[in-house]
């Protein structure tokens, strides 16, 4: 009988121990799926992915459709409004967003009557953040000030590089032909409908070769 007993005891000792590697096996299985799903999840928040056909921007939109940009040809600049990431190639509106892609820029911070300018500068580049109390509301409004992009190294928003080809970043936003492309040698957006501060784009030999900011006309 006291062998039985002891028997069972070390049956069940040992499934007990069974049970426990089983669990600690599931739960390291466990560990593993959610730090790869993670690493996935975070890995997608940064990959950049380009607007769908349907969603850039058409040359000749369809008869009846809405074209949200105001899209315009001028000789041979494209004129458009209100497109953000265009208007604004580092994110969002805020020294932290602008200062991730300008490492090594030296920043100044003015102070002028009611408006509060920071200055991000090196060699020919400027950028200004501009926030000043507009006269259409109480609240501080941001917008970018007079400056210029020249810096072929720095990597912005969309992937947006000095040096890259036209055609790359044309067809990136918008639908046009390979002869509208090829007479386009500027892309001017405005922050909105007020149309009086300007991104522009240039090309030179087929290239982006400057980006300026602030510009008060197309």
């Amino acid at each position: 009988m006291q062998k039985t007993i002891l028997f069972i005891s070390i049956l069940l000792l040992f499934i007990g121990c069974e049970e426990k590697k089983s669990n600690k096996s599931l739960s390291d299985t466990n560990l593993y799926n959610t730090a790869i799903m993670e690493k996935v999840e975070l890995i997608n928040e940064n990959v950049k992915t380009a607007p769908l056909k349907s969603e850039k921007i058409k040359e000749n939109p369809p008869e009846g459709e809405f074209n949200r940009y105001f899209l315009a040809f001028k000789d041979s600049t494209v004129s458009l409004c209100c497109l953000d990431e265009l208007y604004n190639p580092f994110g969002f509106l805020i020294e932290h967003d602008i200062s991730s892609y300008l490492t090594g820029y030296e920043i100044t911070k003015v102070t002028e009557g009611g408006s509060k300018t920071i200055i991000f500068s090196k060699d020919k580049d400027t950028v200004r953040l501009v926030k000043w109390k507009s006269e259409y509301s109480d609240h501080l409004e941001l917008f970018l000030g007079k400056g210029q992009v020249t810096n072929p190294h720095i990597r912005l928003k969309s992937g947006i590089k000095i040096g890259m080809n036209k055609t790359e970043l044309i067809n990136y936003y918008f639908q046009f032909t390979d002869s509208t492309i090829n007479k386009i040698n500027q892309i001017s957006v405005c922050k909105d409908e007020r149309g009086d501060n300007y991104t522009k784009y240039k090309f030179k030999n087929d290239t982006l070769s400057i980006i300026t900011f602030g510009d008060w006309e197309e």
